[in-house]
């Protein structure tokens, strides 16, 4: 399904697709359990270096018994931009206090021991925060997840604490129930409907934290924050609130933006100029296959179910589909996302100036990927934007994925693969979004985030007056 295997100049796809296999079954003699077999195929997709290449085991109910015991260290890595600190512990003397920031295990640095051992099985991509972070969480875990082959032992880890280094023993144990929840907590951010909060008079918060949509409520949720974001008056500050957002359909994310400026025909007008001007010349072509078809059958009855027959996206899989099938039907190899698109489509940069009279703050986190940084793009083309938080995920030109399965072994390996090639994308492949503030604090705790947003937008927009 992958695009990049009808594209001869797609060099290092070719290199990893060939050389990559090979790679792999030299790994096969180390696998002695389901989870090292595991660790073997996310080191071969890892090659890809393609954040919508992913893949996992569905496991079922009985085959979970037969899961080795879930184990840990006693207490949880995190990664930051500036290294790596303990987001909790368990209680004892013999575990870092949170917040200790790790520095070497046995005299080698902690950063080398991750990007050397940890990394070839989860994400190779070292300029990206999110996978600095999921090697730092597989460090400290040893479950079905987090496996590795010829996982490093190491007897003590050196870490900073209060400016005083010191020295801490590793100990592996098992993970309670309690544990697991709270590892959960700390790993992930906790799901959370779209939603408009309104701070102020004047101040908005928009909580863009999903645009997959799965469930009829997300729907609904998102339909709301829409039409009370574009009827909202006096809208002086609005906060763009990213965070948990894995991406879905960029159809939401371009509903908020418009949403935004609503009956404003100047900012229209310029917004979109400024959109042709800097995406001219670009178009996405989908690879043509009856595994691509097959699987947006699916996606069109499961979005039917959420959104109803007579939604945006709805019609668009409709359509998109029917010409699909008669790519297929005549033999063809791709078709284009637009069936408009012109690739001579040429514009210049839109001359007339326009300041926005909202001031608009963007708040990422290290899970903002795909469809959450097409988001990101339109949304860097309002002049004066703050931009804070983390520094996003990144992926590359391919994108859009479809899923298929296959059997392996007493289970069924689901595949994401990407469908989609972007042609002459102005963002870069796996270079994320650098925030103009970084925020070093706890991204999940609302409170103090909100209070630190709320801080830098008045001394940002403050120096603008």
């Amino acid at each position: 399904m992958h695009p990049a295997i009808l594209e001869s100049d797609a060099t290092e796809f070719h290199r990893w697709h060939k050389e990559g296999y090979e790679q792999a079954k030299k790994l096969l003699p180390l696998v002695h359990s389901e989870i090292d077999a595991g660790a073997v195929l996310r080191f071969y997709m890892a090659g890809y270096q393609d954040s919508h290449i992913n893949g996992y085991l569905d496991h079922t109910p009985y085959s979970k018994i037969d899961l080795p015991e879930r184990k840990w260290t006693g207490w949880l890595l995190k990664a930051t931009n500036t290294g790596y600190v303990v987001v909790y512990r368990k209680d004892g003397k013999n575990y870092p206090p949170e917040n200790a920031r790790l520095l070497s295990c046995d005299g080698q640095q902690i950063d080398n021991i991750l990007k050397t051992h940890y990394a070839p099985y989860f994400d190779l991509r070292w300029q990206v925060l999110d996978a600095r972070d999921t090697a730092a969480k597989a460090f400290t875990q040893n479950r079905s997840n987090t496996g590795v082959l010829n996982r490093p032992e190491f007897q003590n880890c050196d870490f900073m604490v209060n400016d005083q280094s010191v020295t801490y023993p590793i100990q592996w144990m098992p993970i309670s129930e309690v544990e697991s929840i709270a590892i959960k907590a700390k790993s992930h951010s906790e799901y959370k409907l779209p939603q408009l909060f309104k701070l102020a008079p004047d101040i908005l918060w928009v909580r863009a934290s999903d645009f997959a949509l799965y469930t009829s409520e997300a729907v609904q949720s998102q339909k709301k924050l829409v039409e009370e974001l574009a009827s909202s008056k006096g809208k002086a500050l609005i906060i763009l609130d990213t965070r948990g957002n894995g991406g879905g359909s960029s159809v939401h994310g371009t509903d908020i933006f418009h949403a935004l400026f609503e009956n404003d025909e100047k900012a229209g007008k310029y917004l979109a100029n400024k959109y042709q001007y800097q995406f001219q010349g670009s178009n996405a072509l989908f690879r043509a296959s009856w595994q691509l078809y097959w699987s947006y059958e699916v996606a069109l009855k499961e979005t039917i179910a959420t959104q109803g027959k007579e939604s945006v996206v709805v019609k668009h899989l409709e359509r998109f589909l029917e010409r699909l099938k008669n790519a297929l039907d005549s033999g063809e190899k791709t078709l284009f996302q637009n069936e408009f698109a012109d690739e001579n489509n040429t514009t210049t940069e839109p001359s007339e100036k326009w300041e926005s009279t909202i001031k608009l703050v963007l708040i990422t986190d290290k899970s903002c990927v795909s469809a959450c940084l097409d988001f990101v793009d339109i949304v860097k083309l309002v002049p004066n934007l703050l931009h804070l938080g983390e520094p996003t995920d990144a992926d590359t030109a391919y994108t859009q994925i479809a899923y298929m399965q296959s059997e392996y072994l007493k289970e069924t390996y689901n595949f994401m693969v990407p469908v989609k090639k972007w042609n002459n994308r102005m963002r870069e492949d796996n270079k994320p979004y650098i925030p103009d503030v970084i925020y070093e604090g706890d991204m999940n705790d609302d409170k103090a985030l909100e209070k630190w947003v709320l801080e830098q937008a008045n001394q940002h927009f403050s120096k603008m007056l």
